[in-house]
């Protein structure tokens, strides 16, 4: 075994052992994306032996702040699974990674585990998704931080590989109680229906005691700052040099609020399904995905075909109401989900069951009301500006927040991979279905917040999978993955068929171009597999890069024309960029092509453009 630095400093030290012998000191770097040690094995080590396979390891954070400690453990097929567990300051502890076992690859559909044995170690949890991966040999470990605002210290010590404690199959029966929570004792449990109506009124005492933030103008702005030019609606405005947005009546305006205030998101699967598939019947012409729909209300005749369709996840409950329970009508259903075991379910919300407990069912949808109500109210107390994207429709036309209204564009489009999909393909833009229900979408947004001044802008999407820069074939994917389809059955494929013989003219053109040896037009239209070509010519990243600019280039397009008529006065915010996949490397990339993504974003939209900030 040996270990190789990534970006940090990696010393033996016997500052501090388990043992008392050695141990190996990270000193990691905050201004680094990722920093810390990889461990290699070079014969790959064998843990065949093992029937459940876990890494124990002792740490100790010598720093005065947290340390957020990543592991990556790579086996020898190049799979891979990534945990994570924070270390506090002058703290020294044992943890523990669970690699490989029945438990592992239980189907609760839990994103990770509690702990199942009561040990007084740390459980790394999982990063992103349990990995049914095999782990006969592992080819590396790596331990690191990544993104942090200091310098972090680490010292690690005694790493070995254990077999995993047996766990009790029914370990997971009833560990959550009818409110929703764990079991076991901890500040703030609620234990009754008297509790929460308790801390109901002390809430609501509070709130009116204090009102709102001071300093405030009428829609979250600046109120004692610059006056600008009051257009009646947000637009941004460029104030020495910094571009800053700009509320209704002129104010200087900072958004600052949480995301996904909606109830759309508070359900959880029960474990049971229904042999009654109409629960299952889709409209063709759906404008919401199946994660953001609010209650779907189940009939009798649906609540009597019933059954546990998964016994792991339904044995986990101590208790669900009756179907003719008053809570019931917080039982809805889910006909996908995307990623976990389960096709489709019977879904509760505990969140909603409680609201009725805590503010009364007078009459119906009272509490609903009144957590609409409270809400606000925390919202202009805390000192939020704004709702994050994905708000619930119902706070658009009370005029109290700000807000941004969203929308999604699916349908049954072709669509073409990147890659990185990692919330699925990415639509084929060039289809003529896409450029229809994106006005289908964007129609039915607009439809929604009706011109409402209150309505910062509109984000159309959410993270979409553009590429990985920092090689050709993650940052070209969607180009890559193109040109493998057939041009008489793929838009895209055709699209980019009709850019390359207009460049070039003849297919020995493009082959010393791409150096390359493609028989004719033809061969190449039946389609042409790189993904995984090894190196590029320059002149095959160039048109690479030309067509991911034409790809994105109509993306925006279509989306800023679809809006630009039913909502000439609301920012078009694009589709929201994340941050995971840009990484430094993009500064280095060809034509520099995630600037390119941005600035198409802002030049496409109207008028009362975002700005480049």
């Amino acid at each position: 075994m040996v270990f190789s630095a990534l970006n940090a400093d990696v010393f033996v030290t016997q500052e501090w052992s388990s043992d008392g012998d050695q141990a190996l000191r990270l000193d990691m770097k905050y201004d680094e994306k990722k920093s810390g040690v990889e461990f290699s094995f070079h014969q790959h080590l064998d843990v065949s032996k093992f029937k459940d396979l876990t890494l124990v390891f002792e740490a100790k954070n010598p720093g005065p702040h947290s340390t957020h400690l990543y592991c990556v453990i790579k086996a020898e097929d190049g799979t891979s699974m990534r945990r994570s567990a924070s270390i506090g300051p002058g703290e020294s502890t044992s943890l523990y990674y669970q690699i490989e076992g029945d438990f592992v690859k239980s189907d609760s559909d839990f994103r990770d585990y509690p702990d199942p044995w009561g040990t007084k170690s740390l459980p790394m949890k999982t990063r992103g998704l349990m990995a049914n991966n095999t782990y006969h040999k592992i080819a590396s470990i790596q331990f690191y931080t990544q993104n942090t605002l200091f310098d972090k210290s680490l010292i690690i010590d005694n790493l070995r590989f254990v077999e995993t404690p047996p766990v009790s199959h029914d370990y997971l029966a009833g560990i959550i109680d009818k409110y929703g929570q764990p079991q076991g004792d901890f500040e703030g449990k609620i234990i009754s229906d008297e509790q929460l109506k308790k801390l109901a009124n002390e809430e609501l005492e509070q709130l009116a005691a204090e009102g709102t933030m001071a300093g405030r103008s009428k829609y979250g702005g600046w109120a004692n700052g610059p006056k600008l030019e009051a257009t009646g609606y947000f637009r941004t405005e460029k104030i020495e040099d910094k571009w800053a947005l700009v509320d209704p009546e002129g104010h200087v305006f900072f958004s600052s609020g949480i995301a996904n205030v909606r109830l759309a998101n508070t359900t959880t699967f029960t474990g049971r399904d229904f042999r009654n598939d109409t629960v299952r019947w889709r409209d063709p012409e759906d404008v919401t995905p199946e994660d953001s729909r609010g209650k779907v209300e189940l009939s009798d005749a649906v609540t009597a075909s019933s059954y546990i369709a998964y016994p792991e996840r339904f044995k986990i409950f101590q208790e669900l109401p009756a179907y003719n329970d008053p809570l019931a009508n917080h039982f809805s259903y889910r006909r996908e989900q995307y990623i976990g075991p389960f096709e489709h379910g019977e879904t509760f919300s505990f969140y909603q069951a409680n609201l009725e407990r805590r503010y009364g069912e007078l009459t119906p949808g009272a509490h609903l009301e009144k957590w609409v109500d409270v809400t606000m109210d925390r919202f202009l107390n805390w000192g939020f500006t704004s709702f994050g994207n994905w708000a619930g429709s119902e706070f658009f036309h009370l005029n109290r927040m700000p807000y941004f209204a969203n929308g999604w564009i699916i349908g049954d489009f072709n669509t073409v991979k990147s890659g990185m999909d990692y919330w699925g393909p990415m639509p084929d833009v060039f289809d003529p279905e896409f450029a229809r229900r994106v006005k289908v979408t964007v129609d039915a947004v607009a439809e929604k917040v009706k011109g409402n001044p209150w309505c910062v802008g509109v984000f159309i999407d959410n993270e979409k999978s553009w590429g990985v820069p920092g090689t050709p074939n993650g940052q070209y994917g969607i180009v890559l993955n193109a040109l493998s389809l057939k041009a008489s059955e793929s838009a895209i494929k055709n699209a980019y068929q009709e850019v390359l013989q207009a460049k070039y003219e003849t297919i020995e053109s493009l082959n010393r171009a791409w150096g390359t040896s493609i028989s004719n037009w033809e061969a190449l239209a039946d389609g042409a597999d790189y993904r995984e070509k090894e190196s590029f010519t320059e002149e095959m990243i160039t048109d690479l890069s030309h067509c991911l600019y034409l790809y994105a280039d109509r993306y925006f397009q279509e989306v800023h024309d679809a809006l630009e008529m039913p909502m000439p006065n609301h920012m078009y915010m694009g589709c929201r960029l994340a941050t995971w996949g840009l990484g430094r490397q993009y500064e280095k990339q060809p034509n520099n092509m995630w600037m390119s993504l941005v600035s198409i974003t802002i030049r496409k939209a109207s008028g009362n453009s975002i700005g480049n900030f």
